[in-house]
């Protein structure tokens, strides 16, 4: 769990208790930070490609960072939500399987307490991801947790632990990618989005021919690398462009691609918006 732990540098954008009813119903979410939940009374639920995950009273959910999924609730429910925001990137979480949902106890509950009592002025004033899934909030409310003290911040950082240790402590690697040779590829790839990465570079480190890497990468990732990168890159860029000030131009040149042009549009190809229509809209349109 090291690599986790290493890599796990989250600040909290927004946090608070709410009642919902059926204004919450919201498909095609998909956010740069990680969701936490704890139901206090009612149900709801969340829809992801993995199945329905029903929402009950007296247990906590987390939905990780840009995972594609529809808010649901029927009748009415009240709950604590905790809008995570990893600074060392969107895909620590994707290598692992865990439990999505688990029951809370006293102890929980009061380190929800506690964190909701150092996030004053996190709470969202709409649930609508629209009004808050924007570059504009985010940046706000980043900032805002930066720029408190030293003590409430690794306090906060402590607290999350503690939240997210309970998810934790039964994750497993996934086995969707056994053999260790594509593994280290990988991870090479997600810590080296901003260099140029080329197939024939990425197969030599494998100790592969090139054709070998790449049919023995979408044997174990179900895709090509090249998609691979590409995919990881525009997640990256997401991020950025919803967290950060750099120019458009600047994204693409951080990401390793020197025309911006070609950037802009394998980001519109792969989300169907340009950067700058990501930047200045939601981050994913709700229908």
């Amino acid at each position: 769990m090291q690599s986790i732990i290493d890599n796990l540098h989250l600040l909290v954008v927004h946090m608070g208790r709410k009642k919902c009813g059926t204004d919450w119903n919201y498909r095609n979410v998909c956010s740069p930070f990680t969701r936490i939940y704890h139901i206090i009374s009612g149900t709801a639920a969340i829809i992801t490609d993995e199945g329905r995950m029903t929402l009950r009273a007296g247990n906590m959910y987390v939905v990780p960072a840009f995972t594609s999924h529809t808010c649901s609730c029927e009748k009415e429910f009240e709950h604590y939500y905790i809008h995570l925001y990893n600074e060392a990137g969107p895909y620590i979480l994707e290598d692992w399987d865990f439990p999505k949902e688990m029951q809370s106890d006293k102890s929980d509950v009061a380190t929800i307490e506690r964190l909701a009592s150092l996030c004053p002025g996190m709470e969202l004033s709409h649930t609508d991801p629209k009004a808050y899934d924007n570059h504009n909030s985010l940046v706000k409310r980043i900032e805002l947790n930066k720029r408190r003290d030293i003590g409430t911040k690794i306090e906060s950082r402590g607290l999350i632990y503690l939240l997210l240790s309970k998810f934790l402590k039964s994750a497993t690697l996934k086995s969707y990618c056994r053999d260790e040779r594509i593994r280290d590829s990988v991870r090479h790839i997600r810590s080296h989005l901003s260099t140029h990465l080329s197939i024939e570079g990425l197969a030599e480190m494998s100790h592969l021919s090139k054709d070998h890497f790449i049919r023995l990468f979408r044997k174990e990732m179900g895709t090509t690398p090249v998609n691979y990168i590409t995919a990881r890159r525009i997640e990256a860029a997401q991020l950025k462009l919803a967290t950060e000030t750099l120019s458009v131009k600047g994204i693409a040149y951080s990401l390793g691609y020197e025309d911006h042009a070609y950037f802009n549009r394998l980001f519109k190809k792969t989300t169907g918006l340009t950067p700058l229509q990501y930047r200045h809209s939601a981050a994913m349109p709700v229908s």
